[in-house]
């Protein structure tokens, strides 16, 4: 069995593996969780890091500098996003042993 990519998931895990730490502010998410910051009550105590590393890069490609889904179709885009999303998400290591 081999696994085939699309050319946008590819895009997407390269993407994903490159900002998956983007803007990490050096504590974790039990951290966030126990000490009940803003952060932690914004992203509901659910992979508060990793929501913050794909929305800070979001907004951050909403400037046409950034932006390197330009590129590609409203469709693809959107899938791209949704496959980015989700790779990062399951970065939470707190996940892990849900995910396997």
């Amino acid at each position: 069995n081999t696994c085939r990519l699309c050319d946008e998931d590819v895009f997407a895990a390269i993407m994903a593996a490159i900002i998956h730490d983007y803007n990490h502010p050096g504590i974790n998410n039990n951290f966030h969780i126990k000490v009940q910051t803003y952060l932690a009550t914004l992203f509901n105590d659910r992979s508060i890091l990793e929501n913050i590393h794909v929305s800070s890069v979001f907004e951050l490609m909403k400037t046409e500098q950034f932006n390197v889904l330009e590129c590609f179709e409203e469709e693809k885009r959107r899938d791209i996003r949704e496959t980015l999303v989700e790779m990062v998400l399951a970065t939470d290591m707190g996940l892990h042993a849900k995910i396997l």
